[in-house]
Order: C-alpha cells, then structure tokens, then sequence
C-alpha cells in the first residue's frame, strides 16, 4: 500500500490511461441485496486497481476491504489509443472483467472514470459503483 501512495504523489492524473496506470476508486454504493429482497448497505471504500498487460486482468490494492488482493481476468480491453470517440470527439476507455461468479465494466471518458461491479453469492447480489481517477505511471508496463 505504501508503494501505491507513493506512487500517487509523485505522478500526474491528467493523461491518457494505460497499462500499468493506477486507478483510485471511491465507492458510491456498496450494496447486498438478498434473494428474499432485503438490502443491506456497506461500508463505502477507497480502493485502488491497474491493468496488468503480462498477467492480462485488473489487479486490485489497497487496505483491508471488498477488492483486497482480487485478479480479475480481462475479457475486453478498450483502450484510448483506438478510434473509438464520443461525440464530442473524446477517446473512450472501457474494459470487462470476469472472475468467481462477477463482472465489472469500467468506463473512462476524458478525465471521468467509473466502475459498477456485481457479484453473485451463495444468499444474494453484491452491487458497487465507484468513480475513479487514474495516474499514470512512469514507463511501468504493467
């Protein structure tokens, strides 16, 4: 974790993203709801993520928490440097994972990022969102 904040200080969050880029992520909702439909609200976490090119997944980091020390494998990867734009002319970011029964999408557009992840439970659903800001990092291939 100390190599994560350190990491964070020395570097810029105004480019485009990356593999090896760190993304900080703080979550909006953190939601379980049971099959039987009651909800129950967490705890809201900072956590922090990178797309690692050798290992092909999104690795989590941070403290204790939800994504603590999670791979997840990637299945698409959308990156800025395809002609994929907006219609204001801004390249968009997007990426899918799959691991133990959850997804993520993430969404990068300009300087707003955003995560919304779902899993599936043995009793219920886990729901969390989270907008995200990315670092780049210094010649790192993830």
């Amino acid at each position: 974790m100390n190599k994560l904040l350190i990491t964070l200080l020395l570097i810029s969050p105004f480019s485009f993203a990356d593999w090896g880029d760190v993304y900080v992520c703080q979550m909006t909702t953190h939601t379980q709801i049971s099959f039987e439909g009651k909800r129950t609200d967490y705890q809201l976490e900072v956590f922090g993520f990178k797309a690692d090119k050798a290992k092909g997944a999104i690795v989590f980091d941070g403290p204790d928490g939800y994504f603590t020390d999670k791979t997840h494998d990637l299945v698409t990867f959308q990156g800025p440097d395809t002609d994929i734009k907006t219609l204001e002319g801004e390249p968009v970011e997007s990426w899918i994972t799959f691991s133990d029964l959850s997804t993520s999408l993430f969404t990068a557009i300009g300087d707003k990022s955003q995560i919304a992840h779902t899993a599936l439970q043995a009793e219920a659903m886990v729901n969390i969102n989270a907008y995200c800001n990315r670092y780049v990092s210094p010649s790192v291939e993830g």
